[in-house]
């Protein structure tokens, strides 16, 4: 720019030189004067068009930084755009990916497992078929059922009071029995507590009482020897062999020994062989004494 300038300055004095060279033929001194005054007014002319041109040139430098910057910022925008949509695009593409390889991982182990199903399936021995031909079975003949009539059910009877029986032994208290010799008795029970004495309503004699606290064993005279006729138990201190015992009721002497053969209100006796008793004196339903007797004629 400033080469043009410069080239256009020069033309211009070399033609204002040429003309200034014409009108001089009449005054030589005149145009020496005035060529050297154009001279260094073209001079003046090209370092004012020089500084023109610096500043020209100057502004136009700036004005073309400015758009360059201009320029530059759009760019980086536009990259950056273009960048932020490219890294979209690569995050949507991924997730696609990521969707196919999981699709196509499903559908390869289903396909495996399907494979699997038809080798275990193809390795299953299939069952010979033979060629000869199976001998067909009769078919049996029906079952005609016979409807059994239907049995009627009795009704099941109350349940009874679970109670105690009476037997022959139970007329014995340690061996001690009515009708046998005393003898037996004093060698089981010992020395008695008290001996009483009474003239004897069966024989010739005296009947006798052996007391042992609340056991008492009568006896009476009998030609083969003294007997005993009765074993009274008048106290709860003492009880039968079956556990029976003064204090009880007759609801508990009847679980012990069942019913009895005579019964009333002061009164339950069990009658054995032999002319034996086994007698409850009763008071208001509870035992007062029991009795093993031996009837004597």
């Amino acid at each position: 720019m400033k080469r043009r300038i410069i080239l256009a300055l020069l033309i211009t004095c070399i033609l204002a030189a040429g003309c200034a060279g014409c009108g001089s033929k009449d005054s030589g001194a005149q145009s020496s004067g005035s060529s050297a005054e154009s001279s260094a007014a073209s001079q003046t002319s090209a370092e004012t068009s020089e500084k023109t041109s610096e500043t020209k040139t100057s502004e136009a430098s700036a004005v073309n930084s400015k758009e360059e910057s201009k320029t530059s910022a759009q760019e980086s925008q536009k990259a950056e755009s273009s960048e932020e949509k490219t890294s979209a695009a690569d995050s949507e593409s991924s997730d696609e990916q990521s969707e196919e390889s999981s699709v196509q991982q499903s559908d390869e182990s289903s396909a495996a497992a399907s494979d699997i199903e038809d080798e275990s399936s193809a390795e299953e021995p299939q069952p010979l078929q033979s060629s000869e031909p199976s001998e067909q079975e009769p078919e049996p003949e029906p079952q005609t059922s016979v409807e059994e009539p239907e049995s009627q059910t009795e009704p099941e009877p109350e349940p009874q009071p679970q109670t105690g029986s009476f037997s022959d032994s139970d007329i014995s208290f340690r061996s001690i029995v009515p009708g046998a010799g005393i003898d037996n008795a004093l060698s089981v029970l010992g020395n008695p507590d008290s001996i009483s004495t009474a003239p004897s309503c069966i024989g010739t004699g005296e009947d006798k009482i052996y007391t042992y606290g609340d056991l008492q064993i009568e006896s009476y005279p009998d030609p083969s020897g003294e007997k005993i006729l009765s074993i009274t138990f008048s106290g709860s201190s003492v009880t039968t062999d079956k556990g029976a015992q003064v204090g009880m009721s007759t609801d508990e002497i009847k679980k012990i020994y069942g019913e009895p053969t005579v019964e009333d209100e002061y009164y339950m006796g069990y009658t054995g062989s032999d002319s034996m008793h086994l007698d409850f004196l009763c008071d208001n339903g509870r035992v007062i004494e029991i009795g093993m007797i031996k009837d004597v004629v």
